[in-house]
This record gives C-alpha cells, structure tokens and sequence, in this order.
C-alpha cells in the first residue's frame, strides 16, 4: 500500500494521471510524448506544429547538444514517458540501431503499463525522412503505425488521435 501511495503521488508530481485532480490543472489536457533524434528537428516541426495547435501538450526529449549529458538525457527520457498519456517515436535521419532501441523500450513500457494501470494510453511510430531499406521493409501491427516519405499529412495521424479517444484535445475534428 505504500508503495502504491508513493507512486501515485510521483505521478501526480509528473503531471500524469494519477486518479482524480481537485481543482488543478485542465484535467482535459493530453500529453504525447514525441521522441525523436536530434538529428530530426527539422523533419518534426510540422508534426509538433500540428499537435500543439490541436490542443496536445508535447513533450520532446533534450535535443540541445549543451542541453545536458546522457544521464540527463535518460533522466529526461523516463520523465516524459511517465507524464505523457501518448508517446510517438519519429524515424526520421536516425539510423536503424536508435530506432529499434526507441522502439523496443517503448514496448517494454506500454507493456508494464498496462500490466499497472499507468504508462501510455497510445504510442506508435511514424516513418518519415530519406527512405531506407529498413524504413521501406518496416511494419507493425501491435500499435499505431505511419509511412510518409513526403510532407507532413494531418490525416495520417487521425488513428493515433483517435486512439487516444477524441480526434483533438479539444474534442473536435479539425
């Protein structure tokens, strides 16, 4: 029981759901985690853009090489899993070996949440940037799951939003 208290309160700390919020922040307010490589700003701007304007909070990893060391960067990294209610892993100019461990930690996490009642509600991948011929053979079924080589497309994501039970924080279709 106690150990139960103790994480409830973390989560609470974290901004993560943890039971019911007297008088607090938009209870409303949805967080997806958006973890990408440094080496992808630019190809996540418009999908930030995107998310943000449709009301979601986005959390990104330490992008800034000054911004911190690696055990900053992991403290950050497990911070932002435990607060988002969505996390979506961007597979832009990163290579294979970053991906697959993003991937495959992801799993692992979405797993134990759901054996705990806490974790992600969603996560998934999106496939952008120069193709590959890991990125062109990829695929997944156990999760949400996009290919787009091109610009940015809104539409793309609607599965994911709505797997996070509305199609916008706000609860609207655009």
């Amino acid at each position: 029981e106690e150990l139960k208290s103790v994480i409830q309160v973390r989560l609470s700390i974290n901004g993560h759901r943890a039971g019911s919020e007297a008088g607090g922040e938009s209870q409303g307010q949805k967080k997806i985690y958006l973890i990408c490589d440094s080496r992808d700003v630019e190809g996540i701007v418009a999908l930030n853009d995107f998310l943000y304007e449709r009301g979601y909070d986005v959390l990104l990893p330490l992008l800034d090489a000054d911004a911190g060391d690696d055990a900053q960067a992991i403290e950050t990294h497990k911070e932002n899993l435990a607060a988002c209610d969505a996390a979506l892993v961007y597979y832009g100019s990163a290579n294979q070996a970053w991906f697959d461990y993003q991937r495959r930690g992801l799993e692992k996490v979405a797993a134990q949440g759901r054996d705990a009642g806490r974790g992600p509600l969603a996560w998934g991948v999106y496939v952008g940037g120069p193709a590959s011929a890991h990125k062109q053979l990829f695929r997944m079924r156990d999760s949400f799951f996009v290919k787009n080589f091109g610009d940015f497309s809104s539409e793309s994501l609607k599965p994911f939003l709505d797997s996070l039970g509305r199609t916008g924080a706000d609860g609207g279709d655009q």
